[in-house]
């Protein structure tokens, strides 16, 4: 297992960057965003709890990686963390790295169209969409207990951009 770790990242250290074909359209998500919603209804049968907070979605210089920051806060939580999308060279798609207040660290297959950031983990996934005018969007994150037979929500999330 090691020797496979370390071909990895020999080859992610030493090949040179590319900018995927698919770049360009995550330059439409920059800026900042006022986030309100709902998280999924608690364990213990109680309702959904309003989420309000802020997303920044910004290009690291050299514009080859796009990172996010979130701060969302509910009655009983506090998730606040940064990730980051850029394309991964040695398996020819886009990754998402994630890491959280809550001690995760998240690894995303990512696809990106034209408005829209779907992430595909293997317990979680999600899609930011951008409506109405791309002043707008929505964040739809769900999860799985069952190895993706079933999918339950996480979040359902909409957003404003103050820049």
């Amino acid at each position: 297992m090691q020797t496979d770790l370390a071909d990895l990242m020999k080859t992610r250290n030493t090949t040179s960057p590319v900018k995927g074909t698919d770049h360009l359209y995550l330059t439409a998500f920059t800026g900042e965003w006022k986030i309100e919603g709902e998280n999924a209804p608690r364990q213990d049968g109680g309702k959904p709890e309003p989420v309000v907070g802020d997303e920044l979605y910004e290009w690291l210089d050299g514009e080859y990686f796009m990172v996010n920051h979130f701060d969302r806060r509910s009655q009983s939580t506090h998730f606040t963390g940064m990730g980051w999308i850029g394309y991964d060279q040695s398996s020819h798609s886009y990754l998402s790295y994630s890491i959280s207040n809550q001690g995760f660290l998240r690894i995303y297959q990512v696809d990106i169209r034209e408005g829209e950031i779907q992430y595909s983990g293997e317990y979680e996934r999600g899609t930011v969409k951008l409506i109405n005018g791309r002043n707008n969007m929505s964040i739809r994150w769900e999860q799985t207990k069952d190895e993706g037979k079933t999918w339950q929500m996480l979040c359902d999330l909409r957003g404003h951009r103050v820049i």
